[in-house]
């Protein structure tokens, strides 16, 4: 009885490393080629969401973005440039010499072409990698960032009396501090020891301050200030003048 040939024998795998090596390059070309796109995919996600968090911090708390948080957004970008940069470096020909006439030589040149552009791939893959590592970590850090909106107020007259007005104060301050207010009739020398001074808290959750003053002087213009001690003991003052005509 004749023994059954082996399906996977010498031969099937002498006629496999013919398929191996004549797509060797071709599959380094598509490895390549989904690198770029996933280098793409992430300049995409990435750019996106740093400019939506560069534009909510500048133009909607007016929060100034320190130098270290704009070293942190601008690594990411230089990193996806240089990983981008290098898989197209792996994807361009390498220049070998070998004479044609000799197996060895030519044999040799191939090597060297499928080891450069293999190492190239492997760089860019390393330097994708640390890419979406710093993505990661710095959507993390600007996400978890916690951006103070600065201290302001508002102030207007909400009722005019026969005796005075009453004014309504709303503002955002540092948080569980104690504001003075101080409102001063203006010309200050046309009302002399007619302004009002007094202390209150702002929010401890919010540092959101809200309330209604009555003055007992009419004038046009009246000069509103708010102060604080910060926690270095320095003094912060904000101040602003309002007048009837332009609550009228």
């Amino acid at each position: 009885m004749q023994v059954p040939k082996p399906l996977v024998d010498d031969e099937y795998w002498f006629e496999a490393s013919k398929g191996m090596v004549k797509n060797a390059d071709a599959n380094l070309n598509e490895a390549i080629g989904k690198l770029k796109n996933l280098i793409l995919w992430l300049w995409g996600i990435y750019t996106a969401s740093a400019t939506a968090g560069a534009t909510i911090g500048l133009h909607f708390f007016k929060a100034p973005i320190q130098p270290l948080m704009i070293t942190l957004l601008a690594s990411p970008s230089a990193i996806l440039i240089l990983a981008y940069c290098l898989a197209v470096c792996a994807e361009m020909p390498i220049e070998t010499q070998f004479d044609p006439r000799i197996a060895k030589d030519i044999k040799m040149a191939y090597d060297k072409n499928i080891k450069s552009k293999t190492w190239r791939l492997y760089l860019a893959l390393f330097f994708s990698l640390i890419a979406a590592i710093l993505v990661s970590f710095t959507l993390k850090t600007v996400a978890e960032t916690n951006l103070e909106i600065p201290p302001s107020f508002q102030a207007r007259i909400t009722k005019v009396r026969e005796a005075g007005v009453d004014i309504a104060l709303s503002g955002h301050f540092p948080k569980g501090k104690i504001i003075t207010i101080r409102i001063i009739p203006m010309p200050a020398n046309k009302y002399p020891n007619k302004e009002k001074e007094l202390q209150l808290i702002s929010s401890k959750t919010t540092g959101d301050l809200q309330t209604s003053i009555q003055m007992d002087t009419i004038s046009e213009n009246y000069e509103i200030s708010s102060e604080w001690i910060d926690k270095d003991n320095f003094m912060h003052c904000l101040k602003k003048v309002i007048s009837q005509q332009r609550n009228e």
